[in-house]
């Protein structure tokens, strides 16, 4: 989406999505089947030979200080895992997000009573 030559590289049609993975646009690895790609069996126990394979580069924000035990994070990274999280149907995003930033009050509270604190 960001990366012009990229986004040039998968224009040409050598590579397809199919199930989840960036592959060679090759029929020995990606077939239709009922309307979508999907790959070949072999393609599937092979990703590693026939799909591009990506590495997520995490930078340290020199403007922020990070200190163990605090959380840092920032807006975009909070709503994708918001939205990877979110119950099937949930109706209150908000009425949720609530309730999993209970969660580890109450884990600790637990805990800490278990050992009698």
């Amino acid at each position: 989406v960001r990366n012009q030559a990229f986004r040039e590289l998968l224009d040409t049609g050598h590579y397809v999505y199919a199930d989840g993975h960036i592959c060679v646009n090759d029929p020995a690895y990606v077939v239709l089947h009922n309307g979508k790609l999907r790959l070949t069996e072999w393609a599937n126990a092979h990703v590693d030979a026939c799909c591009l394979r990506f590495v997520r580069s995490y930078y340290r924000d020199n403007r922020t200080r990070y200190v163990y035990g605090q959380l840092n994070s920032d807006e975009e990274y909070n709503g994708r895992g918001l939205a990877l999280s979110m119950e099937h149907g949930h109706e209150n995003v908000l009425m949720q997000a609530r309730a999993m930033s209970e969660i580890p009050a109450r884990t600790s509270a637990a805990f800490a009573r278990s050992r009698g604190r």
